[in-house]
């Protein structure tokens, strides 16, 4: 929530641009939220009718048996025919249940990709078209019958990433602005920060359930067995140049990696030391997850350097590296309330923002009653009460020790390598200090520079995706190599 340390009209005015960006926000999760379901039936659907096939064969065979034994048990005979119609009559249900997951595979795999710039263009004339006429933007959108209609259709084509409706639909809202006059578009600036809030509330209740959190299992590579092996298997058969890993840590390629011990350490001693705390938890992510598995060794080595003994039923509890982790972490490691945990360390940004929900639900204050730490620094999470104390990884950094490697070995340069021929290049990470630990503070002024810098984010995004796609355009449009070369040589 933006803090009025400002003047009140300019302070309303942020406050307006705040919620119509959150509105906005909210209605693009929902549309990602349904492309993440037809992505994930796609990929599983065929799994997961399979599976339920079996199950439903089962629940009939229990039910039959469970008919029969109740006949026999009361000393009557079994009525084949009585007996099958009974069991299918309690079976619709499932059958019901079937029947709707084979249409929505269906539905998934007959559904036509669409291009990254359509994507752009429909998001583009949304927002455009959002701040004119979403009904809780402009009241007076649901009070005229041709606005009614024309938002409607608006959204109808969005969802379905029509853009050359929406492109004819914007201009009949322009025709309708003329015509209706400029108070028909005047926005509702009563109680806005409740409106925020409850925005904000609705969002979260988004990206925490289905089928949004699908695109955790869908967008993580390390969820999915045996990919990192299936990437180094078709590296290894395919490159014809020097490879460099970024972010990651292994023995096929060179890398450059954030090393725990030097990103994670420093945040365990803070606590140790500088804090003085004694009962430290830890809430690791799913189990095999590789950067949470060396966090959760370098968090076993500190408390053992400390003379700490952690006890791996009641101190540590494993997660999914998401938001909704929060609960169930809270019943394994708050499971004795006469031993509560002084510090919760998390295996990234999200299960610590997860759990100081969680916490704050249960009356538990952060960081007055326990202290919670993430680790990634993640942007998006900023305006999070409190400010996370986290760790910072330089992904710029690794970016430009990755290109700098790459360009030396291309001109020929050997490079600084290690015994077993690969050369791994470790960084640190950045400590930072938030609310969560009691050492930070936001500053007055937070909230400003939050606004500022996530617009300049936007800005430097957007410009990005424009770029790539008329990039990708021109790219997919040579028909020789003097116009590949001809594009490289203008675009890069």
């Amino acid at each position: 929530m933006i803090k009025k340390d400002y003047e009140p009209e300019g302070y309303e005015k942020a406050l307006m641009e705040q919620y119509e960006e959150l509105l906005i926000q909210k209605e693009q999760m929902l549309k990602d939220a349904a492309s993440y379901q037809i992505a994930y039936y796609r990929e599983y659907g065929e799994m997961i009718t399979a599976v339920f096939e079996l199950k439903v064969e089962c629940i009939k065979k229990k039910k039959t048996i469970s008919y029969c034994r109740r006949r026999m048990n009361r000393g009557l005979e079994v009525d084949v025919r009585r007996m099958e119609s009974e069991v299918e009559q309690e079976m619709q249900g499932y059958y019901s249940r079937l029947k709707d997951l084979i249409r929505e595979r269906e539905r998934a795999e007959n559904a036509q990709s669409v291009s990254e710039f359509l994507l752009l263009r429909a998001k583009k004339i949304y927002r455009r078209l959002a701040k004119v006429l979403h009904p809780d933007i402009n009241p007076n959108t649901m009070e005229h019958t041709r606005l009614r209609d024309l938002w409607e259709q608006i959204t109808a084509a969005y969802h379905h990433t029509d853009v050359e409706r929406m492109e004819e639909l914007e201009f009949l809202v322009r025709m309708a602005m003329e015509e209706l006059g400029e108070e028909s578009f005047e926005p509702d600036m009563d109680c806005l920060e409740e409106k925020i809030e409850r925005v904000e509330r609705d969002i979260n209740e988004i990206v925490t359930s289905e089928p949004y959190t699908y695109k955790n299992l869908l967008l993580d590579p390390d969820s999915r067995e045996g990919f990192r092996d299936q990437l180094y298997e078709e590296l290894t058969k395919r490159a014809r140049c020097p490879v460099v890993a970024i972010r990651h840590y292994g023995d096929k390629f060179d890398c450059v990696y954030t090393d725990q011990d030097l990103a994670l350490r420093p945040l365990l001693q803070h606590l140790l030391e500088h804090h003085g705390l004694k009962r430290i938890v830890f809430l690791a992510g799913y189990r095999g997850h590789p950067d949470s598995e060396l966090r959760l060794r370098v968090y076993r080595e500190e408390m053992a350097a400390h003379g700490l003994p952690v006890d791996e039923e009641k101190d540590i509890s494993y997660g999914n590296m998401w938001l909704n982790c929060g609960p169930k972490a809270y019943e394994e490691l708050f499971a004795d309330p006469e031993n509560r945990p002084q510090a919760v360390v998390c295996a990234n940004d999200y299960m610590a923002v997860g759990m100081m929900r969680t916490l704050q639900e249960k009356g538990i204050c952060v960081p007055e009653d326990v202290i919670v730490t993430g680790f990634d620094n993640v942007p998006s999470i900023a305006l999070e009460q409190p400010t996370l104390t986290t760790v910072e990884q330089d992904f710029a950094g690794m970016t430009r020790i990755a290109v700098e490697e790459l360009d030396r070995q291309i001109r020929g340069g050997k490079p600084a390598q290690r015994k077993d021929g690969i050369n791994k290049m470790p960084m640190g990470g950045k400590l930072v200090l938030g609310e969560s630990c009691g050492c930070g503070y936001r500053g007055d002024d937070y909230y400003i520079r939050i606004s500022s810098e996530r617009g300049r984010q936007v800005d430097v995004l957007t410009t990005r995706e424009v770029g790539m796609t008329y990039f990708t355009i021109e790219m997919n449009a040579c028909d020789d190599l003097n116009d590949l070369h001809r594009v490289l040589v203008t675009k890069m």
